[in-house]
């Protein structure tokens, strides 16, 4: 699991939308000026958006689902009553079900499971060569179906923290986030996006349980595939 020290571009951003041509009353055939590709997209049934870009000859596959929200949406812990770094710890967290640990499910199928959080998105990914559907249904149901334990938030509290220490000994970390304190002062920009010692120490159930069914919601999600 990253945190990523730049903001997340929208898709909209890359893809030139000037020229769209539909297939069918949904689909959408745009074209990709940047990597040269075709981009398939649609909206799902509850509202989010599907992103398809066939790579033929392409054996590795790559699935992506983002949620439309990250570390700057902790600026509403006055109203929801979470702390800083919620959204970081929830894509901890989220890696966790009654069976264990999903990336054991993922490796068993030979893909390659990762999550990033940024200050506005939050990502999910895997990258496979066989076993694509059910690598994708595993996807989604890493997101989809939280499970979360008093002891497993108390072992992933400690990770985190670590985690927070060790980037604190990471000159371009330090840098980066000095940067944006000289800029920004006391806004969420400013602050580290996995929280602090202090903050993490306060992130309970509650808080991840609010901030999932408040941010988590279809209309907020994209999913990207890509491959053969």
């Amino acid at each position: 699991m990253r945190r990523v020290s730049s903001w997340t571009r929208s898709s909209s951003s890359i893809i030139n939308t000037t020229n769209v041509k539909r297939s069918g009353p949904d689909l959408r055939r745009t074209r990709c000026e940047l990597l040269g590709d075709e981009i398939l997209s649609d909206f799902l049934s509850q509202g989010s958006r599907l992103y398809v870009c066939p790579k033929p000859g392409l054996k590795a596959r790559h699935a992506a689902l983002s949620v439309a929200c990250g570390s700057l949406d902790s600026a509403v812990s006055s109203v929801h009553e979470t702390h800083q770094g919620v959204p970081h710890f929830l894509e901890h967290r989220l890696f966790e079900k009654q069976e264990g640990d999903i990336t054991a499910r993922f490796t068993a199928l030979g893909a390659e499971v990762d999550a990033q959080t940024s200050f506005t998105s939050t990502a999910y990914s895997f990258e496979c060569v066989d076993h694509f559907e059910e690598s994708l249904r595993l996807l989604l149901e890493l997101v989809l179906k939280p499970h979360f334990t008093d002891a497993g938030l108390d072992r992933e509290r400690e990770i985190i923290q670590r985690e927070i220490r060790l980037f604190e000994d990471n000159l371009e970390w330090v840098s980066f986030h000095t940067a944006l304190k000289a800029l920004y002062g006391q806004h969420p920009l400013a602050v580290d996006m996995a929280g602090t010692v202090e903050s993490v120490a306060q992130i309970g159930r509650r808080s991840l349980e609010i901030f999932y069914r408040t941010y988590y919601r279809p209309k907020s999600m994209s999913i990207f595939l890509c491959g053969e």
